[in-house]
């Protein structure tokens, strides 16, 4: 005689096939979860450590030109410095480009959310703002201040405009947006000589 499967069994089976898939729905789900939040995350914090290392780097390589003045707000930071332009062509030019004076200015680009690089040689006119490089993007707040040399710690200023010198120290603070990470980044760059700009 020929036995089969009972209604019972048969929804013993399925109850116990459905708490495997949801199982396995559940880990999957939630390896998704964390592939997105790190790569979330993980997107926003080099691209803004790379940035503050570029105004870091620009910041201590400044020297004093009587037709640049190193000029600090706020929210954004201009000096002289050395600039290389790109060889013309698709292949490497056999000489390197001998570097020439420009400008160099770090700012927060409000209406995009990031942190903005342009720069421009001398004598032409500074580019519009809206021509910057985003160095990085999701960025809320980005805030620098400024200390004179021989000052007390206490004495920073949120603006620089002495024409004629330049600061001892530039400190600047850039924050993520929650959805990048919400990370708050803070430097303090210390100029080994501070210069006065003879005219």
């Amino acid at each position: 005689m020929r036995r089969g499967f009972t209604l019972l069994e048969l929804m013993v089976v399925a109850a116990i096939l459905g708490i495997v898939i949801a199982a396995i729905g559940a880990c999957l789900a939630a390896g998704m979860r964390v592939w997105d939040a790190t790569r979330k995350y993980g997107s926003g914090e080099p691209q803004l450590v790379l940035a503050c290392a570029m105004v870091e780097k620009d910041i201590v390589n400044a020297f004093p030109f009587h037709a640049i003045s190193f000029s600090g707000m706020v929210d954004s930071v201009s000096m002289p410095t050395l600039l290389r332009t790109a060889g013309s062509g698709s292949e490497p030019a056999p000489q390197p480009e001998p570097a020439r004076i420009g400008t160099v200015r770090y700012l927060w680009l409000r209406d995009r959310g990031a942190v903005g690089r342009k720069a421009w040689t001398y004598p032409s006119p500074e580019p519009p703002d809206t021509a910057s490089e985003v160095l990085a993007p999701s960025v809320t707040s980005l805030r620098f201040s400024y200390l004179a040399a021989g000052g007390a710690a206490t004495a920073w200023r949120d603006t620089w405009t002495d024409p004629s010198n330049m600061p001892y120290c530039v400190q600047f603070a850039a924050e993520l947006s929650p959805d990048a990470g919400g990370c708050r980044f803070e430097r303090t760059v210390v100029r080994v000589v501070t210069n006065t700009v003879s005219r």
